[in-house]
């Protein structure tokens, strides 16, 4: 039996905390068992107990990498929770398709986060680039796509790129990066939804 993800109707959920701790060169999806693999046993990501004893997923900035297939057309709503331990020019969250990506991450001058699935898209400028964790929102549907970071979000055109994979622990390069989850829904989540996940992963990764 599958565990249900805390989003309903999402198709994805990665979670760190349902993952036993050490090496992780497959991470399991707990709602379809979907997996993310590393390319190799030397380049797989750890789960760690960070210092607040919440389970994170670690990426060295080395080699650690996991890659899936996934088919998903817009409109989509892909959620990480996660923190860089580093940010670099163009450091990505979660990424996907080759071309013009499907991404969260950094702009070119690590001055803003943006979405990506063709078109830059700018979170509002109260969403720093920084080393903090942070619940990342990316509502992919074309001119009324979302950028979202914690409370602060902007909306507008982020392109019409569909993902042909998801890849997280690489953007521009390696990626120094903690993961706690990922979530990917098949729809636009709406603003009212975006605030009630929102405040749901608070309590569940934050205790507030």
């Amino acid at each position: 039996m599958r565990l249900t993800s805390p989003v309903p109707g999402a198709v994805l959920y990665f979670s760190a905390e349902r993952s036993p701790v050490g090496p992780t060169p497959i991470w399991r999806d707990t709602v379809s068992g979907a997996e993310w693999k590393s390319n190799d046993a030397a380049g797989a990501p750890e789960i760690m107990v960070d210092s607040v004893g919440k389970k994170v997923l670690f990426f060295d900035g080395v080699d650690d990498m996991l890659t899936m297939p996934l088919a998903l057309s817009q409109p989509s709503t892909t959620i990480v929770v996660a923190r860089f331990r580093e940010v670099r020019d163009s450091s990505v969250v979660v990424s996907g398709a080759s071309g013009p990506v499907t991404s969260i991450g950094a702009n070119s001058a690590s001055t803003y986060w943006i979405l990506n699935a063709g078109k830059g898209l700018a979170a509002p400028g109260t969403a720093a680039v920084d080393t903090g964790t942070h619940i990342f929102m990316g509502v992919a549907n074309g001119a009324n796509s979302v950028m979202r970071v914690d409370t602060s979000e902007n909306t507008g055109d982020a392109g019409s790129n569909n993902r042909t994979l998801m890849r997280v622990g690489y953007g521009a390069g390696y990626e120094r990066l903690n993961v706690y989850a990922v979530i990917v829904l098949p729809y636009a989540a709406d603003k009212a939804e975006r605030d009630r996940i929102y405040a749901q992963l608070r309590t569940d990764y934050f205790g507030t």
